[in-house]
């Protein structure tokens, strides 16, 4: 995905494809999801931004799920390119 490999991906903060002009809202997002224990409650996809391998900005589309597993919140995104 985006010039990764799948194992390079798996388990990795979803941070680390934000760009930097984004990152402290993508973080601050899920902080207050976690603050407030709870998943994000977004219906639709979002449209955003992400970096390549090469540090580039690509289009894409961001589906956001949480799930409560064990007392604890875990998160995962569904990301496509436009």
């Amino acid at each position: 995905m985006f010039g990764y490999g799948k194992d390079e991906m798996m388990g990795k903060d979803i941070a680390m494809l934000t760009p930097p002009r984004l990152r402290a809202m993508h973080i601050a997002s899920f902080d207050l999801a976690r603050t407030e224990k709870r998943g994000p409650n977004i219906k639709v996809p979002l449209v955003s931004f992400a970096l390549n391998r090469n540090g580039e900005e690509i289009p894409v589309t961001v589906l956001p799920t949480g799930w409560q597993q064990d007392g604890k919140w875990f998160y995962a995104a569904e990301i496509k390119r436009r």
